[in-house]
């Protein structure tokens, strides 16, 4: 198993509150904060439930692994801790291959009943390395909790305080109503949002959002990081 020095992952220390329907995030009412915002037209975006606080994706796997696919396994995933949804990493050039690996027969219901693996859209940093985190996501019979064009418009805003960023998610009307629920039986755990079959981001849920307007935290991240993660959607 790769070794690598372990730092805290970008995406999954975020946190998901809601935000004030006047946009500002002052809480003053005078000034905007948004630096960058844009439409999101195209996209269908998916809503999991995660599986938190989950054993790694070694310990889920290596009871039913022949010693040849736990030799492989080992080759492929990076070791260091896992906090939240997040099973394990790996290099970007190593997910495909980890992908056949559990897929074969025997492994690939070993994460569990209704457990949908999948993988980050963007890379995070083991010391001075790029890697891959893998997403533990509930499903209902293999559906999201939402999905669809959920999602009408993503900024780039300063926090009140201005010490980090915050990303601010518009969503359609028809989505507010049933993403209150979700976030009211989510207080306390991620819900990952996925395009294209990768995990974009998986904050943490601080408290019933209502209203449809979204704010993510994102303490520790660059304005480049933020933007990427905008423009992924």
């Amino acid at each position: 198993m790769r070794r690598l020095p372990t730092v805290m992952a970008v995406i999954a220390a975020l946190i998901l509150s809601g935000c004030n329907a006047s946009g500002k995030s002052d809480g003053t009412g005078d000034r905007d904060t948004t630096v960058y915002a844009r439409e999101v037209s195209g996209a269908a975006v998916e809503l999991f439930e995660t599986v938190t606080d989950t054993p790694s994706l070694y310990a889920r796997v290596a009871p039913v692994m022949t010693r040849r696919q736990l030799a492989a396994l080992d080759s492929l995933v990076v070791q260091g801790s896992v906090t939240g949804a997040v099973l394990g990493y790996a290099l970007p050039s190593d997910t495909a291959a980890l992908n056949r690996l559990m897929s074969e027969p025997a492994i690939a219901g070993a994460a569990g009943p209704d457990v949908r693996l999948m993988w980050g859209a963007v890379t995070e940093k083991f010391g001075d390395t790029d890697v891959m985190a893998l997403y533990a996501l509930r499903t209902d019979n293999g559906r999201p909790i939402m999905d669809g064009h959920i999602v009408r418009r993503a900024a780039l805003e300063k926090e009140p305080s201005g010490d980090y960023w915050q990303i601010v998610l518009t969503l359609t009307p028809e989505a507010a109503e049933r993403f209150a629920a979700v976030t009211r039986d989510n207080i306390g755990r991620q819900i990952a949002v996925a395009i294209g079959g990768k995990v974009v981001m998986a904050p943490f849920v601080r408290d019933e959002i209502t209203g449809g307007r979204i704010a993510i935290a994102m303490p520790g991240s660059t304005r480049r990081q933020c933007l990427d993660l905008i423009d992924a959607l």
